[in-house]
């Protein structure tokens, strides 16, 4: 491979590593997916479309969670420790959707939320365990084709939240292309302002991108991938840094849960010591 397609390649392939695609424990798992979105971070159009599309995996598990209370309930079984779960889940979605993109602790809230939630799904699963066994095969096939409605473009209150995250995604991913100017040529603006609009998609843009590339010097491309090698170090060093913080954030979180917890349960709380 020449040296000038290889140039172009790594200078594509770093523009590429943090646009976005539009398609809970006491220690934090920070995996591969997650630190890619830390990454994505660095601009509040970028926090706010990590933030909604939380938003919407809890928004899915609770009209999923409310689907089964209600199968249930229909059937006369108990649901009090599932909708428990669920009210903590609830209370969850709010606090993401109240929490500031712009805020200096956007990705340490982002992170902990998360993994809460996480963790309370699971707790809602183990909540009934025995839910395979107390329906039959045709139930749970009922179930399932419920989820799927919900799970359908047609959702509104899901479709919502899409849009908003299409528009965020557009002004972050514009943002990040003009961290490297003139790599889309002399038009590069017009251009993303198209991208901004909808009016040009994302793999329209690339497309692009790739061509002016191509086209470059030599001494432009070099120049390219610099400014491009420039922005994604502060990336990585964002997000580690970020990552940092996140697992301080969450351990104090959790830190002042249990604590509360056990002011409740052994202090004032019904069952506590001073309870009266």
């Amino acid at each position: 491979m020449n040296t000038k397609k290889t140039m172009s390649i790594m200078v594509f392939g770093l523009m590429m590593l943090s646009v976005i695609p539009f398609a809970i424990a006491q220690e934090i798992e920070i995996d591969q997916a997650t630190q890619a979105e830390i990454r994505s971070m660095t601009s509040s159009h970028g926090a706010e479309v990590r933030l909604l599309q939380l938003e919407i995996s809890l928004t899915k598990n609770i009209l999923k969670g409310e689907a089964v209370i209600e199968y249930l309930n229909d059937l006369g079984e108990d649901t009090d420790s599932l909708q428990e779960v669920l009210d903590k889940i609830i209370a969850l979605r709010e606090e993401v959707q109240n929490a500031d993109s712009e805020a200096e602790d956007a990705v340490e809230q982002f992170v902990a939320f998360k993994q809460e939630a996480k963790d309370l799904i699971i707790e809602f699963r183990e909540a009934r365990t025995d839910i395979h066994e107390i329906l039959t095969e045709e139930q749970l096939a009922e179930l399932r084709q419920i989820f799927n409605g919900i799970n359908q473009e047609s959702n509104n209150e899901l479709k919502q939240i899409r849009e908003k995250i299409m528009t965020g995604a557009r002004m972050h991913n514009a943002a990040r292309f003009r961290k490297v100017p003139g790599v889309l040529g002399g038009n590069q603006e017009q251009v993303l302002n198209q991208l901004e609009n909808g009016d040009m998609n994302l793999s329209q843009v690339r497309t692009q991108m790739r061509l002016q590339i191509q086209n470059m010097s030599d001494e432009e491309k070099e120049g390219a991938f610099v400014r491009a090698r420039e922005e994604n170090t502060k990336r990585n060093v964002f997000a580690i840094n970020a990552e940092k913080r996140a697992r301080e954030f969450y351990r104090n979180r959790m830190g002042n849960y249990t604590n509360g917890m056990n002011n409740y349960y052994g202090g004032n709380g019904p069952n506590g010591s001073n309870a009266k």
